[in-house]
């Protein structure tokens, strides 16, 4: 079952779990608020296939934690990218996986 609920990535270090409240508007994904001045998407705990989710043409950077499997990704999108963006490379992940937290992280004002 994929589980969508908001939890706070630290993205400098991929640490940091727990409950927070979404932001944002309606979407069925939870919202963050993100560090920087992107969009991003991340998942934790994926279980499943990611496909090409992250070979997308808004994708510009994308990290993940070190540990064996690796329990959190992090994708960041381009300076052009937009809230569509990140909702459709959310949805290809929520396609792909069978299990996980997907979060959409919103650019800092």
């Amino acid at each position: 079952m994929l589980r969508i609920v908001a939890v706070p990535l630290v993205v400098a270090t991929l640490a940091g779990c727990g409950n927070a409240l979404p932001v944002g508007d309606n979407s069925e994904f939870s919202r963050q608020v993100a560090t920087g001045d992107a969009w991003q998407v991340g998942v934790q705990h994926p279980v499943g296939d990611f496909g090409d989710c992250g070979d997308d043409v808004a994708v510009t950077d994308g990290i993940m934690s070190a540990d064996a499997p690796s329990s959190r990704y992090l994708w960041t999108l381009t300076s052009e990218s937009d809230e569509i963006d990140a909702e459709r490379i959310a949805g290809c992940l929520k396609l792909g996986l069978t299990d996980g937290t997907i979060t959409i992280y919103e650019p800092a004002e």
